[in-house]
């Protein structure tokens, strides 16, 4: 949550604008309350408040449910939504036949006309808001003008060989992370280099084309059976990295393509 807020309040280089986050949470504590700037809470379809954090406490106040003392305010506000609020109109519960939470959100909608807060937050948001759309109109309009297929073109190929060279790089990174691993994969190749190796040493000096044919073709039979066999160990490589693969993928930061290559 600190880092989101700390993102949040990042400005774009270029636009100057800065990054809404939007985040659905269930029984945050009170800590991780204070890190939020806007409050949505929805309750049965019905828009039960909306806006700033810091103003949420006096509409609750209004509706006759003040928040307690050392009580998570989070906590607070949900568990309130099962009670009625206190609507003037309202002399006894049983002569209305609203739902409470139809209750709520029409006291929502007279509490943010009438009170001056809410209102003087909402003209400060609409400020911000122009400002930035002119900001943005203002950086678009020094925006030097290149070719899209040019550019569009070099995109994908940087984008292909920083593919290609993060993925490898990732691989190796991986492997030096696991020295047993590491030297297994070592010791089999080399093993099976030296059996390859001696089975088939002498094959230059056969003269016999037939025979020529026969033991090249079972050398590249050999040569493909220990590349199949031994790329069944990167299966469980690819189990651990299949949630990184998706999201990746889902960004577009990789083609597919690379991890099976890979």
């Amino acid at each position: 949550m600190e880092y989101l807020k700390t993102y949040a309040r990042k400005r774009d280089p270029v636009t100057g604008k800065r990054h809404r986050v939007i985040i659905t949470i269930h029984q945050p504590s009170s800590r991780i309350w204070e890190l939020i700037d806007n409050v949505v809470i929805l309750a049965k379809g019905r828009l039960i408040y909306q806006g700033s954090r810091t103003l949420i406490e006096s509409f609750y106040a209004s509706c006759g449910h003040p928040v307690p003392l050392n009580f998570n305010p989070a906590d607070f506000f949900i568990e309130a939504l099962s009670d009625f609020p206190k609507v003037e109109a309202l002399s006894e519960r049983g002569s209305d036949n609203r739902s409470k939470e139809e209750m709520w959100s029409d006291s929502f909608r007279k509490w943010m006309s009438r009170d001056k807060s809410y209102n003087d937050f909402m003209k400060k948001a609409a400020s911000r808001r122009a400002m930035t759309m002119r900001n943005l109109n203002d950086a678009e309009n020094h925006v030097v003008r290149v070719d899209p297929e040019k550019f569009s073109a070099r995109k994908k190929m940087k984008k292909v060989s920083i593919s290609a060279i993060e993925l490898c790089r990732r691989s190796f990174t991986n492997l030096f992370k696991t020295p047993i691993v590491l030297g297994l994969r070592l010791g089999i190749y080399g093993g099976m280099s030296l059996f390859i190796g001696a089975l088939f040493f002498g094959l230059q000096s056969n003269k016999n084309m037939h025979a020529a044919i026969v033991s090249r073709t079972a050398l590249l039979y050999f040569v493909l059976a220990f590349g199949s066999s031994m790329s069944v160990a990167g299966i469980p490589f690819a189990m651990v990295e299949r949630g990184i693969v998706e999201k990746e993928v889902r960004n577009k930061l990789f083609h597919p393509m690379f991890y099976h290559i890979r």
